[in-house]
């Protein structure tokens, strides 16, 4: 008689934050670029913890919808995406504190983590309360 198979685990994760502040588009001094790109991972950690701190056992599929009011175009929206990615998947210093190393799996690799569908939600409504949200499936 065979077992049946287990259930994958989802989680979602609504991260506060606005993908046009990170973009490669913005202009703006490397430093104060990194300085934004650190509040970016910690800000992720921060939803990550506040989500629980989920742990997946293999490798996980990531959708993300981003809202905001005004759409980017694709490339701008994954390069505003790259420090909200790190908090949450391969985090190992935040502000200067030691945290785990690899929050939701090991690391961000290609063999832990596969990018999904990529969305935006673009109404007037999220203006001044932008969010992305990370949908995170366990892929068998």
């Amino acid at each position: 008689m065979t077992q049946p198979a287990a259930a994958l685990r989802a989680w979602v994760i609504t991260i506060p934050w606005d993908a046009g502040l990170t973009t490669k588009n913005q202009k703006m001094s490397p430093m104060k670029r990194y300085r934004l790109t650190q509040l970016a991972q910690t800000t992720a950690y921060g939803a990550w913890c506040a989500a629980g701190r989920p742990r997946a056992s293999g490798k996980v599929r990531l959708s993300i919808t981003v809202r905001r009011a005004r759409a980017l175009d694709e490339a701008n929206v994954m390069s505003g995406l790259d420090g909200l990615i790190d908090g949450i998947f391969s985090a190992h210093r935040v502000r200067g504190y030691s945290v785990e190393r690899g929050c939701m799996t090991v690391d961000d690799s290609p063999q832990y983590l596969e990018l999904g569908e990529v969305r935006q939600e673009i109404e007037p409504k999220w203006k001044a309360n932008e969010q992305v949200i990370f949908t995170i499936t366990e892929v068998e």
